[in-house]
């Protein structure tokens, strides 16, 4: 089995991102491996999807988000609103990696095959 703990921590560490590695960083960077994993042609997950696999609270996991965007390895777009007010729902917010060389290689840090287990 492989060491999901650092899985995309190291990445992050090794380029100045964060300075100390945490196991909810952890649990959420396993959720967006997954997630990215299950369409690696078009890499995205929403917030609700993140809590779900995480089981984290949304207060714990939108900054630890956020710090992903700020650091440059993500990035969120908003769901078109008339597709939210079709399915009578809030809008979504959906966290990608970026396409520079930085978000490619925090994506491939992430990459592990036995990954989406941790949603079982």
């Amino acid at each position: 089995a492989s060491n999901h703990e650092s899985l995309g921590q190291e990445f992050l560490v090794e380029n100045n991102l964060i300075v100390r590695r945490s196991s909810q960083r952890a649990q959420l960077l396993a959720c967006l491996a997954c997630r990215w994993s299950k369409s690696p042609e078009d890499p995205q997950a929403y917030g609700y999807q993140i809590i779900q696999c995480a089981g984290m609270k949304g207060g714990v996991v939108y900054p630890l988000l956020a710090r992903l965007e700020e650091a440059g390895v993500t990035k969120s777009t908003l769901e078109d609103h008339q597709v939210a007010i079709n399915d009578k729902r809030p809008p979504r917010k959906f966290i990608a990696p970026v396409d520079t060389e930085l978000g490619r290689g925090f994506r491939a840090s992430l990459e592990d095959p036995d990954i989406c287990a941790l949603e079982d």
